[in-house]
This record gives structure tokens, C-alpha cells and sequence, in this order.
């Protein structure tokens, strides 16, 4: 109940950050609020109100952070057994669709997406690769290589009213803007130049339940 409460709340905090009202976040325009409400509660001189004021500019200051520090979602990792296999494994490069939120890049921008239309499939060397729809016709993507998965959870993503099963797979990354050309010829085992690589979580979702299981085989075992 409680993750699905946050989900909730952490849904309206995206909806604020990603629309405008006159060319200005609604975020900034509550935040803005917010602020002239604790103002105008120190004229009527009465502490419970310029308190109460105070405390509802901290809560929603608050939930802004929270919300923006976990990417808008809440992953509640299961307790039981790793998913089972799937009936039919995925084969090298056959794509699967999916939902995808996290990081995802091209050599001279990324963008932080949530629930995005998505497709994944595994290439010849064991990587997996997360092709995401930014906009019609406009794509970023995330390389997934397996010696770099640090962790990797089955679990329920929640995210606005939704809750889904879901994997959440923690990984660093030579995929990004921050590593150049140089960076990745540099690289040694522990970081690029004298900066660790970036490290990303990223949560996928499926339209069915054995899609789900098919691409946590791919992860987890198929490399």
C-alpha cells in the first residue's frame, strides 16, 4: 500500500516536472505557491498557521526530492525465487518489446525516460541492447554488457496508479556522453581516466508474463 501511495505521488511529481503552465514548470509554479502561502500566513499572527504553512513548503520540498532522486518510480524487489525459464528463450538478435525507464543516450545526448515504448534483444558478443522510442521516429539506446551488470532484481515497478512486474538491472556503462573515445581506450577495469564509469539502473517491464521471463533468462543467463 505504502509503494503504491508513493508511486502515486511520485507520478503527479513527473507530471509537474514534464508539463508547463505559461512556459514555467507546474512544479515551480506549486513550489511558488507554496512559498507565498508561508508568507502570507506570518500576517495573520498566528503561529499554528504560519507552522502548518511552513511544514506543507517542507513536505512538498520533500516529495519533490524524493521523487526526482529515484527517477519518478518505486521498485519493490520480490522476496521469492528468480523468475522461471521461459517456454521459448529469446534467440541472438530477435527483439522483444517492452517498457523501459532509465538513462538512455546517443554520443552527444541522453535523456532520463520513464515507461517508454522499448525493444531489447541480445547481439552476437552477449551484450543486450534497449532501443527506446523518444518520439516517433526518434530513438536512444542503453548497452546492457554482461560483465558489468552489477546487480540485476525481479520485482514490481510502481509508477503513477500502475504497478508492474518488472526487472531492475544496475549496471556501469561505456555508453554515455561523460565517456569519450579517449575515456573507453583508457579503461582498465575500475574506471576511465581517473573517473569510475557511470553507473545506471534501468527497470523493464513486459506486455506478458513470459516475455518477462524471457528477457530475465537473457540477462541472467544466456551471456
Amino acid at each position: 500500500m505504502q509503494n503504491k501511495t508513493l508511486g502515486y505521488l511520485y507520478g503527479l511529481v513527473f507530471l509537474t516536472d514534464l508539463t508547463t503552465w505559461w512556459g514555467i514548470q507546474r512544479s515551480k509554479w506549486l513550489v511558488g505557491g507554496a512559498w507565498l502561502l508561508l508568507v502570507a500566513s506570518l500576517f495573520t499572527l498566528r503561529w499554528w498557521v504560519v507552522a502548518a504553512a511552513a511544514v506543507f513548503l517542507l513536505a512538498l520540498n520533500l516529495l519533490f526530492y524524493l521523487a526526482r532522486r529515484s527517477g519518478y518510480v518505486t521498485f519493490v524487489p520480490q522476496e521469492s525465487a528468480p523468475l522461471p525459464d521461459p517456454v521459448t528463450p529469446l534467440k541472438k538478435e530477435e527483439r522483444t518489446a517492452v517498457l523501459a525507464t532509465g538513462i538512455f543516450s546517443l554520443p552527444d545526448r541522453e535523456a532520463y525516460l520513464v515507461q517508454k515504448k522499448s525493444e531489447i534483444w541480445r547481439v552476437g558478443v552477449g551484450d543486450h541492447v534497449l532501443m527506446v522510442e523518444r518520439r516517433p521516429n526518434s530513438y536512444l539506446y542503453q548497452f546492457i554488457e554482461p560483465r558489468r551488470i552489477l546487480q540485476i532484481s525481479a520485482g514490481h515497478l510502481h509508477f503513477g496508479n500502475d504497478s508492474q512486474p518488472a526487472i531492475e538491472v544496475v549496471f556501469h556503462t561505456t555508453w554515455s556522453p561523460k565517456v569519450t573515445a579517449e575515456d573507453i581506450g583508457y579503461y582498465v577495469g575500475s574506471g576511465y581516466g581517473s573517473q569510475p564509469l557511470p553507473r545506471h539502473t534501468t527497470y523493464i517491464t513486459c506486455h506478458t508474463a513470459e516475455d518477462l521471463h524471457r528477457v530475465w533468462y537473457s540477462l541472467t543467463k544466456q551471456i
